[in-house]
């Protein structure tokens, strides 16, 4: 599948996924 890097900053969480299918995609969630 893919890989699901969580990092929490501050009241800041980051959601970075990485998927690979046929390419790499890369979507960044950003919730404040």
């Amino acid at each position: 599948m893919g890989k699901c890097t969580i990092q929490k900053r501050k009241q800041h969480v980051f959601v970075f996924f990485t998927a690979k299918d046929t390419f790499e995609q890369k979507v960044i969630f950003r919730i404040k």
